[in-house]
């Protein structure tokens, strides 16, 4: 039993030379720019062209106006009384602001 011990000594005496051997890559200290951020990093891609920029065509919230007024008009008239009436008048003047923006 006296000669297992030794022999383990030898056996963990190897093990550790060997991975102490190793040859480590030099790490540079201190902070870098890399690291200089936290949580979710930008992926670097090759500089894209810049898109154009979308034409705005403002009769289509013109057109949207007359419709939502017209839908008041068609709303207040399926209400009838007076709370139809303050509905179709609504719808009335949303209406015709969409159709005098959209005639100018």
């Amino acid at each position: 039993m006296s000669m297992i011990r030794p022999f383990h000594i030898l056996i963990a005496t190897l093990v550790v030379s060997l991975f102490a051997a190793a040859p480590v890559a030099a790490q540079q200290a201190g902070p870098t720019m890399h690291s200089n951020t936290v949580g979710v990093r930008a992926i670097q891609s090759p500089a894209m062209p810049a898109l154009a920029p979308m034409h705005y065509d403002a009769t289509n919230s013109n057109i949207t106006l007359m419709l939502v007024g017209g839908a008041g008009l068609l709303v207040g008239s399926i209400i009838g009384g007076d709370t139809g009436m303050i509905v179709m008048v609504g719808g009335g003047v949303i209406g015709l602001i969409g159709l005098f923006r959209y005639l100018r």
